[in-house]
């Protein structure tokens, strides 16, 4: 079995995820640590938009205004 480059990149993950990853990165042309490093950093992005949308919300409220869904 091959060693990865980065042992920090070694993790496990569920066969549906290996085998998503080893989908896109054939689609992409990119190796499959790449490919999750790319999906971990679209992840964190979307957290913390979401996160930055909910403290907004709540800071809407405490106002006493009415928050709208951005």
């Amino acid at each position: 079995m091959n060693s990865p480059r980065n042992p920090l990149l070694a993790i496990r993950v569920p066969s549906e995820i290996g085998r998503r990853l080893d989908e896109a990165s054939k689609k992409l042309g990119l190796e499959k640590e790449q490919v999750g490093s790319l999906a971990i950093q679209k992840g964190i992005e979307l957290l913390l938009r979401q996160l930055n949308s909910n403290a907004g919300e709540a800071l809407d409220s405490e106002k006493g205004s009415i928050s709208t869904p951005r």
